[in-house]
């Protein structure tokens, strides 16, 4: 393990060229460390854990991401009737799950399931949330954020954008400043956008959401999982 140089190693001089070579001896340690490192990990594939999968790449991006066994096992499960007694029971179930996930206490909340993307989302939300015309406020962190704001222009919406600084998001004092201008049909915000890596306030932006502009809102919060 590369260590601190201590006042009495004996590389150390108090000539005048001790600062630089400090620096350099330092330098030499974290490019050795680097590498050695990088030849230990040469050729493994996949974690070191039990597992029965075939030797791959590990993937650690945002997504698609590496699966348990015990995931890729159920997801193997034989084909059923989407209007089978098992499946109608295992969907209903998800449903009632999901309520607890997102802390709902109206027994009347409907979750939705889909299978696509997160792009699919925005579709939905465009579509069923906002006719051609009626003005959108939107967030936007990163990449997602635009993609939502193109897509609801697609669907005609009015889109006012409000983008945060590079590794930021829009400050609650500029979307106060928006809710106060106009009056806005839905507001959309991306959770987590991965492009940036930046994390949106949802409690802090609620609340000023709901002081501002007190009225049945439509928020659509991006949150691909």
């Amino acid at each position: 393990m590369p260590r601190h140089p201590s006042p009495n190693d004996p590389s150390i001089t108090n000539s005048p060229s001790s600062s630089s070579s400090v620096g350099s001896n330092r330098i030499s340690q974290v490019a050795r460390h680097l590498s050695s490192s990088a030849t230990s990990l040469k050729g493994q594939s996949t974690p070191p854990t039990m597992s029965s999968q075939p030797p791959h790449p590990a993937l650690l991006i945002p997504g698609p991401i590496e699966f348990d066994d015990a995931v890729l096992q159920s997801m193997s499960h034989y084909s059923e009737s989407h209007v089978g007694p098992g499946f109608v029971a295992t969907f209903g179930e998800t449903l009632t799950q999901l309520r607890q996930l997102f802390q709902s206490t109206d027994p009347a909340a409907q979750p939705f399931i889909i299978s696509g993307s997160g792009t699919l989302g925005w579709d939905l939300v465009a579509a069923n949330l906002v006719e051609a015309g009626e003005s959108a406020l939107v967030l936007s962190t990163g990449y997602f954020g635009d993609g939502f704001a193109d897509c609801l222009r697609t669907y005609g919406a009015d889109v006012t954008k409000i983008d945060g600084p590079v590794g930021g998001r829009p400050s609650l004092e500029e979307v106060e400043a928006a809710l106060s201008k106009k009056k806005y049909k839905i507001l959309t915000v991306t959770h987590v956008d991965t492009s940036t890596g930046v994390l949106s306030e949802l409690k802090n932006l609620t609340a000023t959401v709901k002081r501002v502009s007190p009225r049945p809102w439509s928020l659509s919060m991006e949150c691909a999982v």
